[in-house]
């Protein structure tokens, strides 16, 4: 790693540091309260079909 950055490197490195975080914190919150996504649901929903479907 460089020991001096440019702006647009610094941007860039933050930007991405930040969405990781974002990223971190949204999948934290959804698994605690994932009851209200709907996504989630509907994958539940999905592979409790696909089990069913293996069991019969």
């Amino acid at each position: 790693l460089p020991t001096h950055f440019d702006e647009k490197s610094w941007y860039i490195l933050f930007g991405f540091m930040t969405f990781i975080i974002v990223y971190i914190l949204s999948r934290c919150i959804t698994s605690q309260d994932v009851d209200d996504d709907p996504i989630y649901q509907r994958a539940r929903l999905y592979s409790m079909q696909k089990q069913h479907r293996k069991v019969t």
